[in-house]
């Protein structure tokens, strides 16, 4: 009889520890389960944050590429006006050194005129046999 309750006793076990480890399986893989899904949901949410950050630093590189376009053009326009400033002031100088050239041009010819012709004038006034 005692035989009879300790198989009893065993087999109710038995029977327990089956129900209770088939409820615990399931449980773990209800929680397992809870687990890949919210690892799921984890993982789209921080590909959308990870996309929408990109989105920004697009935006943010194409206004920075815009701001530096502009500056460079600003900077091109001023040095343009410089260069041209520069060059119509460098016309105007070799201008005035052109002039100033041909006027001591005409200066030398005027003395170079006035000694030959003073010469000639001594060599017309010579004798005869000088020539």
């Amino acid at each position: 009889m005692k035989f009879l309750h300790t198989l009893t006793f065993v087999l109710i076990a038995a029977l327990f520890f089956a129900a209770c480890s088939q409820e615990t399986s399931k449980e773990v893989e209800e929680a397992a389960d809870a687990v890949v899904k919210e690892s799921k949901d984890n993982f789209k949410e921080t590909k959308e944050q990870v996309s929408e950050m990109a989105d920004k630093a697009k935006a943010q590189a194409a206004e920075t590429a815009q701001a530096v376009k502009a500056k460079t053009q600003e900077v091109v326009d001023k040095v343009a006006v410089d260069v041209k400033e520069a060059k119509d002031a460098a016309a105007v100088k070799i201008d005035e050194i052109v002039e100033d050239t041909n006027e001591e041009v005409e200066e030398l010819k005027a003395k170079a005129d006035a000694k030959l012709q003073g010469m000639f004038k001594k060599q017309d006034g010579a004798p005869a046999d000088v020539e």
